[in-house]
């Protein structure tokens, strides 16, 4: 599916935010990976006195 994507929509770039295990994937079917990452931060609501 993503080589036909690809292909009927040539020179046009697609941003996706996927996960990185699944960027394996995309890279196969001839996708490029973008220098810019995005990054999940995590920081709890409450935090322990200790």
């Amino acid at each position: 599916m993503l080589k036909l994507l690809a292909e009927q929509c040539e020179g046009i770039p697609t941003p996706v935010a996927i996960p990185q295990a699944l960027a394996p994937l995309f890279m196969q079917a001839g996708w490029e990976q973008h220098p810019i990452t995005q990054f999940t931060l995590y920081h709890p609501l409450s935090e322990r006195e200790g």
